[in-house]
């Protein structure tokens, strides 16, 4: 069962729950314009559209949680296909976006059984 500020992706079963153990979500608005100038100099402006870009940031992960995030990325890659993003604000609502996963940035910073990476950032654009 979900609680608030969970996220899934693709699924909202268990191999969709995103890690969110040192998680920073940023959800930022990119709008794409069109300028032309007029004849008299004008500058003239239209926004075509305004998506949503996510951003997860993780301080430190573990590699297994990493690995979900490559999954999905991979997913992506192999299927073509925008995923679903569940954010949670409750036990059963959510808002729900369709979304293209970026590659996962990452630094490890510590080598042993369960390898723990820092500076993580996963970017998903919405569709």
């Amino acid at each position: 069962m979900a609680i608030e500020w969970d996220i899934y992706l693709g699924t909202t079963g268990p191999t969709g729950k995103l890690s969110s153990f040192g998680r920073k979500t940023s959800i930022n608005k990119k709008e794409t314009v069109r300028e032309e100038r007029a004849a008299d100099g004008t500058l003239k402006q239209d926004i075509l559209y305004v998506k949503r870009q996510f951003v997860l940031s993780y301080s430190n992960i573990t590699e297994t949680a990493l690995d979900t995030l490559d999954f999905w990325y991979d997913y992506y890659q192999t299927n073509k296909a925008d995923l679903p993003l569940y954010l949670y604000t409750g036990p059963s609502t959510y808002d729900e976006y369709q979304v293209i996963p970026k590659p996962v940035d990452r630094t490890r910073v510590v080598k042993a059984s369960d390898n723990l990476y820092s500076n993580v950032s996963f970017t998903l654009v919405e569709v």
